[in-house]
């Protein structure tokens, strides 16, 4: 997607499954934890991006039955911001497989910073 659309800082970014599943699909949650997307299958045959698996919009959708949402042939449709969602040819979910990246991929994965352990106190491991 172009960075410069609407949406696009919200969309765009590394989804990874957390173990979770929704309708018997697996959710994704993107990385970026600043603000929480989901990529979830709903059982009216539709997967989406929004803020929350209950939230009653969505910023993006694919109203295709593909078993997972890089697997869509059509395009996906992506909110306007005002009413409307219209098609985008150029967004893409794309599976990221680390074992067979392309040559051209660059991936970066920023997380967030841990507070130190306080002075005197080590850390227990497992």
């Amino acid at each position: 997607r172009d960075p410069t659309k609407g949406l696009a800082s919200r969309l765009m970014g590394l989804y990874l499954t957390d173990g979770s599943s929704r309708n018997g699909r697996p959710v994704f949650r993107k990385a970026d934890l600043d603000k929480v997307t989901l990529v979830s299958w709903e059982e009216k045959g539709v997967w989406r991006f929004a803020h929350a698996l209950d939230a009653s919009g969505a910023f993006a959708r694919l109203k295709e039955r593909a078993e997972r949402p890089w697997d869509g042939t059509k395009a996906w449709k992506v909110f306007d911001g005002k009413s409307a969602f219209d098609d985008d040819p150029d967004f893409k979910v794309t599976k990221l497989d680390v074992r067979a990246l392309p040559a051209d991929a660059e991936v970066e994965v920023c997380l967030p910073s841990v507070d130190p352990a306080p002075a005197g106190r080590l850390p227990r491991a497992g």
